[in-house]
């Protein structure tokens, strides 16, 4: 039976996700707080098999406590109204996390407000009252209708968090689409049947209430896998609730697969969706050459793995690395290597961070000046600045011109000072 299951879920979600509404946000953490009302919603965005970079446009996407087809008898978590995204909200990316919580009374836990995602770490933190939300206060009716239906939005600084307010006895959070149709989320606590389906291409299962008892100073969070499974929601301590962070190691693997649009949203039952499978992909070939003058990198990116940026790295101790360039092509040339070079490559995405193996190579500057001996003119190979000096010491001429005319010099044997990129060079000259 489990496998006829996991076809039927695979055939519908090929179904789903060819359409272009079915990227979206889910239900990744919700906390009740460690007191008071220090509530917050976390959603995950995700993408499907054919958009899994592409951007998502929440404008009317819908969230909401215990309305519309949970069980809804009157104390178990039942409020009038819902809030939705307006067309103001930016677009996101598939595996960015998106954190909506109580500015009246504010979880301790909870990163600084980012609405805009201003560090580019894939997270936005927007208090309830941002004018990028807008809510309605009538639809559903706590004690009428229990159906979404069009109404006046409302939006500005002051709202509040009583349109989905989390009942500690019992709740529910959910997502729906812009139709008003549900896409994603579950009770916990006394809220229990009735259920609402998700939509017939995730499964066209139940939703489900993730645990029982109260839910006073309790977080619930996605684990890792189907998101339309019950088991694969846990019940914490709030005091241990991470907004705007994965939720555990198997929830950053899921985060991380998605982000790096590697996530098979085919088979939401795909044990490769919580493998770290990153540690092996980005980089495929990294190697120097060593030249008189320069040191050639050369790396290999996997175009394969998509919305990955690269940095290529340099270290003169192999323990602090600057920037040396941003990897846009599949080399580079350091001009001014050191005598010690360690080279890496870093490559990231939105809240992921890896390295290359790191590639050493000993340089010294030889054939980077001539002619040797000179009549009249040295050229020198490299930039810098350069001084000329007797052989008792005695400075001769300083310059930054890599062509110094010496016609006015007596012939001897001088030393050239080379300062470069921080390393000073010394070499014999001999003026004819």
């Amino acid at each position: 039976m489990k496998y006829i299951i996991k076809g039927l879920k695979i055939i519908c979600l090929l179904f789903l996700f060819n359409n272009a509404n079915s990227q979206g946000i889910i239900i990744n953490e919700i906390s009740n707080g460690t007191g008071g009302t220090k509530e917050f919603i976390e959603f995950l965005v995700i993408g499907n098999s054919n958009n899994l970079n592409s951007q998502v446009n929440l404008t009317n996407w819908i969230f909401d406590d215990n309305n519309g087809d949970f069980d809804s008898p009157i104390g178990s978590g039942v409020a009038s109204g819902h809030y939705k995204f307006k067309s103001t909200f930016p677009l996101v990316n598939p595996g960015d996390l998106i954190v909506i919580y109580n500015s009246n009374d504010v979880n301790v836990n909870l990163p600084p407000d980012d609405l805009y995602d201003s560090n580019v770490d894939g997270v936005y933190v927007i208090p309830i009252s941002s004018v990028l939300l807008e809510k309605c206060t009538s639809s559903p009716s706590s004690t009428g209708s229990s159906l979404y239906t069009p109404c006046n939005y409302t939006s500005s600084n002051i709202q509040t968090w009583t349109q989905i307010g989390l009942r500690n006895g019992g709740d529910a959070i959910q997502v729906r689409d812009p139709s008003y149709m549900f896409y994603h989320g579950f009770s916990y606590g006394d809220v229990k049947n009735n259920y609402p389906n998700f939509p017939s291409c995730f499964g066209g299962g139940s939703s489900f209430r993730v645990k029982k008892g109260n839910g006073a100073g309790r977080n619930y969070y996605l684990d890792c896998g189907d998101w339309t499974e019950m088991s694969n929601y846990k019940k914490g301590s709030a005091s241990g609730d991470t907004p705007g962070l994965p939720n555990n190691f198997n929830n950053n693997l899921l985060i991380n697969n998605i982000r790096l649009g590697i996530f098979n949203y085919t088979d939401l039952l795909d044990v490769g969706n919580c493998e770290d499978v990153i540690l092996d992909i980005g980089l495929i070939d990294f190697s120097l050459l060593k030249y008189s003058t320069h040191i050639k990198i050369e790396y290999q990116l996997n175009d394969n793995i998509k919305n990955v940026y690269y940095q290529l790295e340099r270290s003169s101790d192999g323990i602090e690395f600057e920037f040396m360039d941003n990897g846009s092509s599949s080399q580079y040339i350091d001009n001014n290597p050191l005598m010690h070079n360690y080279y890496r490559i870093k490559y990231y995405t939105r809240g992921i961070i890896k390295y290359s193996d790191v590639k050493y190579m000993h340089f010294e500057y030889v054939n980077i000046l001539y002619p040797n001996p000179i009549t009249n003119i040295l050229n020198l190979k490299i930039e810098g600045f350069f001084q000329i000096f007797s052989i008792n010491g005695n400075l001769i001429k300083s310059t930054n011109q890599q062509t110094i005319d010496l016609g006015d010099i007596q012939p001897g044997t001088y030393i050239l000072k080379i300062i470069t990129n921080g390393i000073t060079i010394h070499k014999t000259i001999i003026k004819n």
